[in-house]
C-alpha cells in the first residue's frame, strides 16, 4: 500500500529465504522485487504480489450445553457463554459477536445483541415462554471476515409448584364441620402456576371402606362427607398437582376418624323409593325430618326438609349418589342409583 520495505535480503543463490510471520502484518498485501547478479552484471527486477491471511479464530457455544433445559440465577437470567471469550484476536483486530436467540418452532426472533466479544450476553426470563424450545444462533467477526453460523438448542424449565397438605394435619383426629363435612386443604391454591398453566390438583382417600380419587381445579374445595368414613379409622390422604405437562411426586399423609355415634345404615320408618330412579324420588316420613343429597365427590344436589310424603325431582347425572336423612336423635345414609 506504501511500498514501505519490510525486509531486504541478500544471500547465494542456491540458499533458502523465509520470511517470518512476525515481520509481516495480518490479511495485508505485499510485493516481492528479485534481483540476481553474478557480480558483473544485474538482472532487471523481478516482481510478484502476495497476500498474508486473516486468522479469525473458530467459535463454539459452551452454555447452555445443547439440548439442555436451561435453569435461572438468582436475578431470573442465564447467560449465553461463547468461546473464545477474548476482545482481540491474534492478528490484533477487535473481535464483535452476534447472538440471536430464536424460537425453535417457528424461527421467530425473540432477541438479538451484537456486542464485543468479551461482553456476557444474558437472557431474560421475561423475554422467553416456559417449556418451550428454542435455538440460538452465534457469529464471530473481526471487521474483515465473519464466522460460519453456529447454532445450539435448549429449552426452558417447566415452574410447577411444591404441593403440601395443609389440612388435615398428620397424624390427627378430625374434626367435622357443620355439613358434616371434612375439608382437604392443600397448598399453593391458585388456579395457575407461574407460567400460566392452569393447575389441577388430584387427590386420593384411602381407607376401611373407601378408595375414592378426586380430580379438581386447584381452586376448587374438596370435601370428605362423615358419612363416608368409619368410626374410630385410620385414612391416607394422597395429594398431586399437575400443569398438564408435568405431575409433582405425591405427598402422603394419615388422618383418623372420631368414634362416629348415632349414624348407622338401618331400615326405619322413612321411606325412600324407588331406588333406582329416574328423576323423580319419593321419600315418606311420619316426622319432620332433614333430607341432603350428595354426589360421591361430596358436592351436595339438594337440601331440605321433608315431612309425611313428598316427591322431590333431581335432574342430576346418572350415577351414586348418598341421601343423608337426620333428625334431633339421629343420622342415617343411604346410597342412590341415579339411571
Amino acid at each position: 500500500s506504501n511500498n514501505a520495505l519490510i525486509k531486504t535480503v541478500t544471500t547465494a543463490n542456491n540458499n533458502q529465504v523465509f520470511v517470518l510471520k512476525t515481520e509481516l502484518e495480518a490479511h495485508t498485501a505485499y510485493s516481492i522485487k528479485a534481483t540476481l547478479t553474478d557480480g558483473i552484471a544485474t538482472t532487471s527486477v523481478v516482481s510478484s504480489n502476495f497476500n498474508t491471511p486473516n486468522f479469525l479464530p473458530a467459535q463454539s457455544i459452551t452454555s447452555p450445553a445443547n439440548n439442555a433445559t436451561i435453569s435461572y440465577d438468582a436475578n431470573n437470567q442465564f447467560e449465553i457463554i461463547t468461546t473464545p471469550g477474548t476482545a482481540t484476536d491474534t492478528d490484533g483486530d477487535n473481535l464483535s459477536k452476534t447472538i440471536e436467540v430464536r424460537k425453535a418452532s417457528n424461527n421467530a426472533l425473540i432477541k438479538t445483541v451484537t456486542t464485543a466479544n468479551n461482553t456476557q450476553v444474558f437472557v431474560l426470563k421475561s423475554e422467553v415462554e416456559a417449556h418451550t424450545a428454542y435455538t440460538i444462533q452465534a457469529t464471530l467477526t473481526d471487521g474483515i471476515a465473519t464466522t460460519s453460523v453456529l447454532s445450539s438448542n435448549f429449552s426452558t424449565p417447566n415452574t410447577l409448584p411444591v404441593q403440601e397438605i395443609v389440612s388435615p394435619l398428620n397424624n390427627a383426629t378430625v374434626t367435622f364441620d357443620a355439613n358434616d363435612k371434612l375439608a382437604i386443604i392443600t397448598s399453593p391454591v391458585d388456579a395457575k402456576d407461574a407460567d400460566n398453566d392452569d393447575l389441577t390438583k388430584i387427590i386420593r382417600v384411602s381407607g376401611p371402606g373407601l378408595d375414592s380419587t378426586i380430580t379438581k381445579p386447584n381452586i376448587t374445595d374438596v370435601f370428605l362427607l362423615k358419612s363416608r368414613l368409619q368410626s374410630n379409622a385410620s385414612y391416607t390422604i394422597e395429594a398431586r398437582l399437575t400443569d398438564g405437562i408435568e405431575t409433582t411426586a405425591i405427598k402422603s399423609i394419615v388422618f383418623k376418624t372420631p368414634i362416629i355415634t348415632g349414624v348407622e345404615d338401618t331400615n326405619d320408618a322413612v321411606k325412600v323409593f324407588p331406588n333406582p330412579f329416574n328423576i323423580s324420588l319419593t321419600i315418606e316420613s311420619p316426622e319432620t325430618i332433614s333430607v341432603k343429597i350428595f354426589s360421591i365427590h361430596g358436592v351436595e344436589v339438594f337440601g331440605g326438609e321433608i315431612t309425611g310424603t313428598q316427591t322431590i325431582q333431581l335432574e342430576i347425572p346418572a350415577g351414586l349418589y348418598l341421601l343423608y336423612l337426620s333428625n334431633s336423635k339421629k343420622a342415617v345414609y343411604r346410597k342412590l342409583v341415579k339411571e
